[in-house]
């Protein structure tokens, strides 16, 4: 018997070697071929399942039928009340002419005569002015300092409006600071501050006193009115018509109030004060 070589054995060897690293190449090709037809064949049934907008179904609310086009119906709580034109005859299917929905105001929710009453506690809006919006309540001086003294860097120099905590509840120097550039000039940065007393609820709908809460609002979590924004039909302050709701959600309220005191050529931000320097 003849004793193999130790060459045969390496070119066995690389033999086998060659012959594994084919096969596994085949076995990816195969593998990546297959993938690839199955990422194809799933995007076509995704774009062509659906030929036009009327073949998509939208769940609906119990009892409503679809409007037109295929569109479920506005519910009527979204209906605006206010006198339409003619065109807009399409609003009782939850569409109006242009196929926009219309919703009321907030100050058309206390009613038609309502005005704005809620003004500032310090500072005053400058109507021509570009402006900054945030809700700024119960925090302490380095937070109001960092968001303000950064903004002021960058060369802005029209209005901040903030929603802050009442004037008793405030921490340690934040109203001397606030009401220092509130009384800025045309053409630097001033401060229109609003310090809001609002009432808020537990979840159970228990009343929450002030000694229960460490920040006015519990840091924007409990639920919360604020009476007193427009005026009834006597012009007396009203009661606020909306169910309490988190400050983090009413706070838009505000937003809406304040826009108001500008033009509408005026550049508006709206942002978050902690955490924006």
């Amino acid at each position: 018997m003849q004793t193999p070589t130790a060459s045969g054995s390496r070119t066995d060897t690389t033999t086998n070697t060659k012959h594994r690293s084919t096969r596994l190449q085949i076995f990816l090709i195969v593998s990546l071929t297959f993938s690839m037809a199955t990422l194809c064949l799933s995007h076509y049934k995704v774009v062509h399942s659906v030929t036009d907008h009327d073949r998509v179904t939208v769940p609906l609310p119990r009892n409503q039928a679809p409007a037109k086009g295929g569109l479920p119906p506005v519910p009527d709580f979204v209906k605006r009340k206010a006198t339409q034109n003619q065109e807009n005859t399409d609003l009782d299917q939850g569409l109006t002419g242009q196929g926009l929905v219309t919703f009321r105001t907030p100050q058309e929710a206390v009613g038609e005569d309502a005005k704005i009453l809620l003004q500032p506690t310090m500072g005053v809006h400058r109507p021509s002015s570009n402006a900054v919006f945030a809700f700024a309540e119960g925090y302490d001086l380095k937070v109001y300092a960092t968001f303000i003294e950064s903004l002021k860097q960058t060369g802005f120099a029209g209005d901040v409006v903030l929603a802050v905590s009442d004037t008793k509840k405030m921490k340690t120097d934040v109203f001397d600071y606030l009401k220092w550039y509130s009384d800025g000039g045309d053409k630097s940065l001033r401060i229109v501050a609003y310090a809001l007393d609002w009432h808020c609820l537990t979840k159970n709908g228990d009343k929450i006193k002030g000694s229960q809460r460490g920040s006015t609002v519990n840091h924007g979590f409990s639920d919360c009115k604020l009476d007193g924004m427009y005026s009834g039909k006597d012009g007396a302050p009203a009661e606020d018509p909306r169910e309490a709701r988190p400050v983090a959600t009413a706070r838009y309220e505000l937003y809406y109030i304040w826009s108001k005191q500008y033009l509408e050529r005026s550049k508006i931000l709206v942002i978050d004060s902690r955490d924006t320097y």
